[in-house]
């Protein structure tokens, strides 16, 4: 299985973000250790989702914060994400093999690595922004 990695280019802008999508990338890696033991994978697996869900709503709390205009359709996408972890997760338990975790890898860490690049590359760079000039104004 492919080892996902965070690289420069998923870079949204805003480091604490950044420093996040890191740890769900080490996160998200943890199936390519588990494969072997599917207790194992299923820990992983849900700690991952543990770590997606946090991420979101410290996005949420950012966005809701600083009044972010797109915050309805990036809640979507949240969403969205919720009903894929919830249908991959299911499909590992109902047929728990090599193949059905690297689908598992696959399908997750595309929709991630999609997800950095289009929407949270905008709200990283709305915030990044944002923080100036709020900064320059104190």
């Amino acid at each position: 299985m492919d080892v996902r990695a965070w690289t420069q280019n998923l870079s949204v802008g805003y480091m604490e973000m950044d420093r996040q999508h890191k740890h769900l990338f080490a996160q998200l890696n943890e199936l390519t250790d588990a494969t072997n033991d599917m207790s194992l994978t299923l820990q992983a697996l849900n700690r991952f989702g543990d770590a997606m869900f946090d991420h979101f709503a410290s996005e949420e709390r950012y966005m809701a914060a600083m009044s972010y205009p797109d915050l309805n359709s990036h809640r979507v996408a949240h969403r969205s994400f919720a009903r894929l972890f919830a249908n991959v997760l299911m499909r590992v338990q109902s047929h728990p093999s090599p193949a059905s975790v690297q689908e598992a890898h696959q399908t997750l860490g595309d929709w991630l690595t999609q997800h950095l690049l289009d929407t949270d590359l905008r709200l990283g760079k709305f915030l990044a922004r944002n923080m100036e000039m709020m900064q320059a104004v104190s």
